[in-house]
């Protein structure tokens, strides 16, 4: 416990057990995301044996659980920081430490599983801000394939 006691960790019950999230590891999403916009607070884990991928866990018990891939490492052409011509266009801080992040939706047949590319993550890991933005063309779709069909 810390000073005052105040706590500085907390317990979330998942599927997969019982989750101890330090409060400093929390991300703060400034408005919500899509569809979701009561869920503002979320910490990502690493999923053991499938990176790149990422979980993105609502520290709301109950809450959405989202995997989440870098898009920028798997999707050739896919630059979302050229939408903005400036960081403070995102309002979360400075870009030196800015990750863009996208959900992924899994499917019963990986080669049907997509990810959201028209609205991508921008988290800032100094300032623990996010935003989720919607692009403004119609260059990438929420569902892109994200595998390449052979």
């Amino acid at each position: 416990m810390a000073q005052n006691g105040i706590k500085e960790s907390i317990c979330i019950k998942t599927q997969h057990g019982i989750k101890h999230i330090s409060k400093k590891d929390i991300i703060h999403f400034t408005e919500g995301l899509l569809g979701f916009t009561e869920y503002t607070d979320f910490v990502f884990f690493d999923i053991k044996d499938c990176e790149p991928f990422k979980s993105m866990l609502s520290v709301v018990e109950g809450g959405p659980d989202f995997i989440v891939v870098d898009p920028i490492s798997i999707i050739e052409d896919y630059s979302p920081l050229d939408y903005f011509s400036s960081s403070e266009e995102l309002d979360i801080g400075d870009p030196v430490e800015l990750v863009v992040l996208s959900i992924v939706t899994l499917a019963e047949e990986p080669e049907n599983s997509t990810v959201n590319l028209r609205g991508p993550l921008f988290v800032n890991l100094s300032s623990k801000l996010a935003r989720q933005i919607v692009l403004p063309d119609d260059k990438h779709s929420s569902k892109s394939p994200l595998m390449v069909k052979k």
